[in-house]
C-alpha cells in the first residue's frame, strides 16, 4: 500500500563538439501524497478488527557494534519505507531514541517512529529479553539474576533480593519504551539461563509490565518453549516463530506447530501472531518457501495461477481460522523482492484483508 516512489531524472545534455552546455529543464516526480481522508482511513482500519501483519524491522538501525546512527538515502533502511498497511513493528535491534544523551540516540529513525505512529497508526514495540540476560545493570547497580535465582532455590539467599533483580530487568524495558514513545513491549522468551526456564518467573515478569505499562502493547514472544497458560490474563498478544525451514511449509506443519505452543497452552486463536522467516536470501526475494496444502503435499496456486509462498500462506490461514495475524521475521530482506519493495509481505496483507468495494 505504500506508494512513496522516487524517479530521478537526469536532464543535462552536454554537447561535447562543440563544447557548449544546453541547459534543459529538470523535470523530478515528486513523491506521491495522500490527503488527512486517507490517514484518518488508514488509522481507523487498523483500530478495527482485521487480521494484523506485525514484523521485527532491524535496517534503521546501525550495525551491531557501530556507533552514530543512520541518515540513510534508501527507503529500505527507513521506517518511513515500511508498508503503510503495517500494524506492529518489532524494533528488534534496538529503539530510536529522541534524547542526544543517550546511546539509542537516532533521530532519523525517531521522526520517521513518530510519523508513523501519528500519521499512519502503525504501532512499535521494545524487543525486550526473558532469555539470556543473567547481569541485570540499572541505574549503575549490577545484580545477577541467575546467581540470585540460584540462591534463592538453595535457601542461601532471598526472594526478595531476587525480586529486586527481576524488577530492575523489568525497570529496563519500562524506561525505554517511556523514553522513545513506544506503544508496549515484545518479550522474546527463547530460555538458555535456568531462571528463564522457570514458567512462574516469566508469569511473575509479564504481570509486572502489564502493571507498570498501563493501556501499552504486552506481547510474548517464543520459538519451541510452551508458555504458561498464567501469561493469558497479562498479555494483548503471543507471537510465535512458525519459521518453515524448521517446521515444515505446509498447512498441517502451520497448525501442529502453533497449536501446541498455543492454543494448547491456553492461549485463544484470536491473540496468536505467526511469524514466518524471511531473513534467508531465498524466502526474501520470493516471499517465503513453496507453500504446500495438507492433502497429499499438493500444490497450492494463488488467484493468479502461479505458485503460492508462505507469506501468503500464513495470511490466508490467519485470516481465515480468525487469528489475530501474520508476521515475518527480518522483513527488511523483502524490500529487495524481485518484483518491488516489500511486495510478497504487502499482498500477504491484501490478501488477509481483502478491500471491500
Amino acid at each position: 500500500m505504500n506508494k512513496i516512489k522516487f524517479i530521478f531524472a537526469s536532464a543535462l545534455a552536454v554537447a561535447a563538439i562543440s563544447s557548449c552546455l544546453k541547459e534543459e529543464a529538470i523535470v523530478i516526480q515528486k513523491p506521491y501524497t495522500y490527503d488527512e481522508q486517507y490517514f484518518e482511513n488508514l488509522r481507523e482500519y487498523k483500530k478495527s478488527k482485521h487480521t494484523m501483519s506485525y514484523v521485527y524491522y532491524a535496517a534503521w538501525a546501525p550495525l551491531e557494534g557501530l556507533t552514530g546512527y543512520k541518515d540513510p538515502a534508501s527507503w529500505g533502511e527507513r521506517i518511513m519505507g515500511l508498508p503503510d498497511s503495517l500494524d506492529i513493528c518489532n524494533l528488534w535491534m534496538g529503539y530510536p531514541s529522541p534524547n542526544p544523551e543517550s546511546e539509542s540516540y537516532a533521530p532519523v529513525a525517531y521522526a520517521d517512529m513518530k510519523y508513523a505512529q501519528e500519521k499512519l497508526g502503525t504501532r512499535f514495540v521494545l524487543h525486550g529479553d526473558a532469555a539470556t540476560t543473567r547481569d541485570v545493570v540499572y541505574k549503575g547497580d549490577t545484580l545477577n539474576i541467575q546467581d540470585l535465582y540460584n540462591q534463592w532455590k538453595a535457601g542461601t539467599g532471598t526472594e526478595e533480593a531476587f525480586r529486586e533483580a527481576l524488577h530492575n530487568h523489568a525497570k529496563i524495558m519500562i524506561d525505554k519504551v517511556n523514553e522513545a514513545g513506544l506503544d508496549g513491549v515484545d518479550v522474546d522468551w527463547e530460555p538458555q539461563p535456568a531462571v528463564w526456564k522457570d514458567k512462574q518467573v516469566l508469569v511473575d515478569l509479564m504481570a509486572y509490565l502489564r502493571k507498570n505499562l498501563p493501556g501499552k502493547l504486552i506481547i510474548l514472544d517464543l520459538f519451541s518453549d510452551i508458555p504458561p497458560a498464567e501469561v493469558n490474563e497479562y498479555i494483548d498478544y503471543l507471537v510465535i516463530q512458525c519459521y518453515t525451514p524448521q517446521i515444515g511449509c505446509s498447512v498441517a506443519n502451520l497448525k501442529n506447530f502453533y497449536t501446541t505452543r498455543g492454543v494448547n497452552a491456553g492461549i485463544p486463536a484470536e491473540k496468536i501472531i505467526c511469524c514466518e522467516q524471511g531473513g534467508q536470501t531465498d524466502y526474501a526475494l520470493n516471499g517465503g518457501g513453496l507453500w504446500k496444502e495438507t492433502n497429499g503435499g499438493t500444490q497450492i496456486y494463488t488467484t493468479d495461477g502461479s505458485k503460492m509462498y508462505s507469506f501468503e500462506g500464513f495470511a490466508r490461514h490467519t485470516s481465515e481460522n480468525n487469528m489475530a495475524g501474520w508476521g515475518v521475521f527480518y522483513v527488511d530482506r523483502n524490500y529487495y523482492s524481485t518484483k518491488g519493495p516489500y511486495y510478497e509481505f504487502r499482498k500477504g496483507i491484501q490478501v488477509a484483508n481483502p478491500s471491500i468495494r
